[in-house]
């Protein structure tokens, strides 16, 4: 177990608590990173109860709007990455108006905590959903973002937030594709967790839409991302748009009625092809690679796997749980 490094700046992970930080913020405390979570742990405890006397972690339980908490979490921070949202289309769409202050508010908070402060390390998690209905051909960092939900255009307003160049901030904005894979803090509605979930309780798995792109990313290569643009000298991602995700790793849906009996051995796929979903993005990542060596190391097959021998474990009681999903 690696101790905090006095060469490692103190990082804060609001909604440290989530799929996404329950993954990063163990990956950052074994690389010798002190580590500060925010979250209000709208989705329990347990994701961080085995970091509570791990050296170098730090808890504060808050939300991104609290001042008070705000404040608190970022005594001491060199580096920030903001995680803390209102994520996805439905979590989004149930409650309009927190999702705006969730996301939007929330972010101009952690800005406004970074300018006071002079953390000049901002790293932010968007999403390649910017891009919506973005057709067929590839999507590149500076292609036109056409988002078709609330939790996109949500994203796109943080996104123009932070690179205002007149804040006198140069933060890093990752977009992220469509992720999948464990987390200590699971998640079966995303949709290649779902359908492993579905395929191994049921046998079938039934998949809306047939011709739409999706990019897919493991949550481990995304907590990798971080760590990478955490690495880079500043003057590489400052002021920087990354799509995280690999070449690879970029499917029509329809790819999966092969891949899935593959992966899940006596699943049946089953195709609504008539099913039109405006969300459609084949996005390109060679940026990323370029400018940080950075690449995927896990694929979709090995999500599907990895949760498939999950649920089949027994170790989750009750994988349809809404505490499973945002």
């Amino acid at each position: 177990m690696s101790r905090p490094s006095s060469d490692r700046p103190s990082v804060l992970v609001t909604g440290g608590a989530g799929y996404i930080g329950s993954v990063l913020v163990r990956m950052l405390l074994s690389r010798g990173y002190p580590v500060v979570v925010l979250d209000r742990l709208m989705y329990e405890n347990y994701h961080l109860l085995d970091l509570f006397e791990r050296p170098g972690f730090r808890f504060v339980r808050g939300d991104v709007l609290e001042g008070a908490e705000l404040a608190r979490a970022f005594e001491g921070v060199e580096a920030v990455v903001h995680l803390a949202a209102i994520v996805g289309d439905a979590a989004c769409a149930r409650d309009a108006a927190a999702a705006i202050a969730g996301n939007v508010e929330g972010t101009a908070r952690v800005l406004e905590q970074c300018l006071a402060r002079h953390v000049e390390r901002l790293l932010f998690a968007s999403t390649c959903s910017v891009y919506g209905a973005g057709g067929d051909g590839e999507l590149f960092e500076d292609s036109a973002q056409n988002p078709v939900s609330l939790y996109a255009e949500t994203k796109v307003r943080c996104e123009e937030l932070l690179l205002d160049k007149s804040n006198g901030l140069a933060p890093t904005v990752l977009r992220l594709s469509t992720l999948h894979g464990f987390s200590p803090r699971m998640r079966f509605d995303l949709a290649l967790n779902f359908f492993a979930m579905q395929g191994t309780l049921s046998g079938r798995v039934t998949i809306d839409g047939a011709r739409h792109w999706r990019p897919m990313l493991h949550v481990y290569d995304v907590a990798r991302a971080f760590v990478a643009c955490l690495e880079a000298p500043r003057e590489k991602v400052a002021g920087q748009v990354f799509n995280v995700g690999s070449n690879r790793e970029n499917y029509r849906m329809e790819a999966f009625r092969e891949i899935i009996p593959q992966c899940i051995p006596g699943a049946e796929v089953q195709i609504h092809a008539n099913v039109v979903d405006r969300r459609s993005y084949r996005v390109n990542f060679d940026k990323i690679r370029g400018a940080l060596g950075y690449d995927t190391v896990r694929s979709a097959r090995d999500g599907l796997v990895e949760v498939h021998r999950l649920v089949a474990s027994g170790l989750i009681a009750d994988p349809q749980s809404a505490k499973y999903r945002n």
